[in-house]
Parts: structure tokens; sequence; C-alpha cells
């Protein structure tokens, strides 16, 4: 049975060959998750932000946490790390647990417990692997939310080297 997120123009495009199609990483759609219900859930976490710029950043955060879902669905065998902050709303989802039960079911077709924790600078895997899945998915850098693994990212390129 395929993922009910998985685009249907994958197969409805009908410029390439089967094969061709099938060498590319599916494309999933965004999860189908209540943004109106997770901003509100944010708002409940963190009150102090019910003003305009707060309500635009958490708004921000939500988006960015379910390019969150859509990279550990797409890219399930690499190491997908989050900042903190994106965290906080996987936290606030989470808080109702009857909710983040069924958007998993829903979603990736199973109960999703992974762990999104980035390890800091020393944590060279998950970011390489988090922000090289995030510029090919979605084929631009992260925004400022995602900036102090970017940053990381960006100041270590050169330095960072895997060791398998």
């Amino acid at each position: 049975m395929l993922c009910p997120a998985l685009y249907a123009t994958f197969y409805a495009d009908t410029s390439r060959t089967r094969s061709e199609k099938m060498t590319q990483r599916l494309q999933y759609a965004p999860p189908p998750i209540s943004r109106d219900w997770l901003c509100s859930a944010m708002f409940v976490e963190y009150p102090h932000h019910r003003h305009k710029d707060g309500h635009t950043l958490i708004v921000a955060l939500v988006e960015e946490y379910l390019h969150l879902w859509r990279l550990a669905l797409t890219y399930s065998e690499k190491r997908i790390v989050a900042p903190g902050c994106i965290l906080a709303v996987k936290v606030a989802h989470q808080r109702d647990s009857g909710r983040y039960f069924h958007d998993c079911v829903k979603y990736f077709n199973y109960f999703f417990d992974r762990e999104f924790t980035w390890g800091g600078p020393s944590d060279i895997r998950g970011t390489i692997d988090t922000i090289t899945a995030y510029r090919e998915l979605t084929k631009q850098s992260p925004p400022e939310q995602w900036k102090d693994i970017l940053q990381e990212f960006s100041r270590g390129r050169k330095a960072l080297r895997l060791v398998e």
C-alpha cells in the first residue's frame, strides 16, 4: 500500500518513462496536520508570543516543523535533526498524545517516535545530513529558524568530514 502522502502527480507525469521516475526519490506532500491547531497549541505553551511578531514567528516555526516531517519521511536513512525552536513545536504537538498518534499514523502509516535532537557542533552527521537533505527537498537553503545548524554547516563545511 502506498503512503497516502505520496504526490499523485508522480504517477501522472508522462514526460518520463517509468524507470526514470523510479530512479528519483519519491516526493511527499506536506503532512495533513492542522496548522491552526498547532499554532494554537504553541500559543498555549508560549503565551508571551501573542503579539504580531510572535504570531509570525510561531507560524514560521510550525511550517518548518512540517518540513521536518517531510524530511524524516523522504530521507528516512539519514540523521535528520532540528534546532530547539522547531523541537518546541514537536513537544507542543506531542502534548496531545492522541492527536499526535493519529497524525503519525495518517502520514507515516505507523507511530513515529524519532528523536530529532541536534547534538550541537559535535553532531557532524546530523548537520551534514539535515542541511543537504533540506536543500535537496526544497531546492533552497533552510530559513532563519534553522540558523544554528546552518551556521555550523557553513562555518565548518571545509573542516567537516565524516568518518565511517
